[in-house]
């Protein structure tokens, strides 16, 4: 679709600031990874519906009681803003799932030509969209394998992810995001605006090595500006930070609060990368009823995901989200 005139300007504009950014940005280290432990007996995506339906008491902390530690993981996101899992999608699964979006590609770009559905149905907007794609995937197929990968019993994200979003937590969206060569660095951004409780989370994983795609800015989330775009960032505090870059190979992911600021780096190379994208939310957010920032709560139900008449039902904790049965923005 091209863009208007103004649209074209807004754009080029876009591209100046990221261009300015970069000059100021130190050169970043690679995002490496901690120890990751999987979970002695976990239960996740695709448990038994036996395990997965029973209903637990809520336990009752008693006065004087102690929340639990923070994991390792946990405590990393919740100070600098993004961790880094390896080896979270087998490379079977990672194959599977590139020929699948390379094809869905294709023919959503086929049907919105030809008006059989609208332009934002399948693919979504993002910061300097110009060779760039952000494709909404249906939750059916490869991609389902990959959530029951990812998040499901004996994942590392799947926990991760109870323990930082809580049981109130669900799936947002399952995209993927291509950057083809020539693509310009984005300018920094959050996805979300700061506020004292994260509400968002993504997790881009890998489909093939990645040398460069995404800048995370070094954290400090306690400044409460992490997500404030306006007035423009100082080129002072630009400098002052770390730069970590999510130089993956291929099945491992970077974990990042939406609050973040994060830039698209630019694609020099000949190849084009491509990121499938997991977000997960909140569906409240009680900042006064106690809940730490990354306060682990004291019973989380399984994850599962099912098919019902037709339709996929994601649950993440107790609060459902019935999705459509082609794609699943909620």
């Amino acid at each position: 679709m091209q863009a208007s005139g103004l649209e074209a300007e807004r754009n080029k504009a876009t591209a100046r600031r990221g261009v300015m950014e970069r000059s100021f940005l130190q050169p970043g280290t690679a995002l490496v990874a901690l120890e990751q432990k999987r979970a002695a007996n976990p239960i996740g995506f695709g448990a038994k519906a036996a395990a997965a339906q029973v209903k637990k008491k809520k336990k009752t902390r008693t006065k004087g009681s102690r929340a639990r530690p923070l994991s390792a993981l946990a405590t990393e996101l919740k100070a600098s803003g993004v961790v880094r899992i390896d080896g979270a999608l087998s490379p079977a699964l990672v194959e599977e799932l590139r020929e699948f979006v390379d094809a869905e590609r294709v023919q959503a770009t086929a049907d919105v030509k030809a008006g059989r559905c609208d332009q934002k149905a399948r693919f979504a907007d993002l910061v300097l969209l110009d060779k760039r794609c952000d494709l909404l995937l249906p939750l059916h197929g490869p991609p389902i394998a990959a959530l029951q990968e990812l998040l499901g019993e004996g994942s590392v994200l799947g926990p991760l992810l109870q323990e930082v979003v809580g049981e109130a937590g669900v799936l947002q969206e399952l995209a993927c995001l291509t950057s083809e060569p020539g693509s310009a660095q984005q300018p920094l951004h959050p996805d979300t605006p700061w506020t004292p409780i994260p509400s968002a989370y993504t997790a881009f994983i890998a489909l093939q090595d990645v040398d460069a795609h995404t800048s995370f800015f070094g954290g400090d989330l306690s400044l409460g500006n992490a997500g404030v775009r306006r007035p423009p960032i100082p080129e002072e505090f630009l400098r002052s930070r770390e730069v970590k870059l999510g130089l993956l190979k291929a099945g491992d992911l970077a974990l990042y609060n939406q609050q973040t600021l994060h830039c698209g780096s630019a694609n020099e190379s000949r190849d084009k990368d491509e990121l499938a994208a997991l977000n997960g939310r909140r569906t409240r957010v009680d900042e006064g009823g106690g809940r730490g920032l990354f306060g682990k709560l004291d019973e989380v139900d399984a994850l599962e995901v099912r098919d019902t008449e037709g339709a996929v039902q994601i649950r993440f904790g107790d609060e459902g989200s019935q999705l459509g049965s082609e794609y699943e923005i909620i």
